[in-house]
């Protein structure tokens, strides 16, 4: 949902999982990332990448079917956990003087 893009060779999309679905609205949702991976644990050596845009799930309570949930993710019980994982795979991946982005809605 962030980068609009898809298409950009010099992009590896990452995300836990792969999803075709029609919302209830009419709307198809796509989900089709370069590599099915958990930022947990990130599939790349370290130091590969410039730049880094960490976006993970923010929603900690939605329903399975919701379209937030498809949309989005969920966040599971050990989030502070998971997200601070998450940020040290983020890190180890990164260049010594590359880039981080960090998404994050509260």
């Amino acid at each position: 949902m962030f980068w609009f893009d898809k298409e950009n060779e010099n992009v590896v999309f990452m995300d836990n999982r792969e999803l075709e679905d029609t919302l209830c609205d009419g709307r198809k949702l796509s989900i089709k990332p370069d590599v099915i991976a958990d930022f947990r644990d990130i599939p790349y050596s370290d130091n590969t990448f410039k730049l880094v845009v960490f976006d993970p799930p923010h929603l900690i309570r939605a329903g399975k079917n919701s379209w937030l949930a498809k949309k989005y993710g969920v966040l599971g019980e050990t989030w502070p956990q998971d997200i601070k994982q998450g940020f040290d795979e983020c890190m180890r991946v990164l260049d010594m003087y590359g880039v981080l982005v960090f998404k994050w809605n509260e």
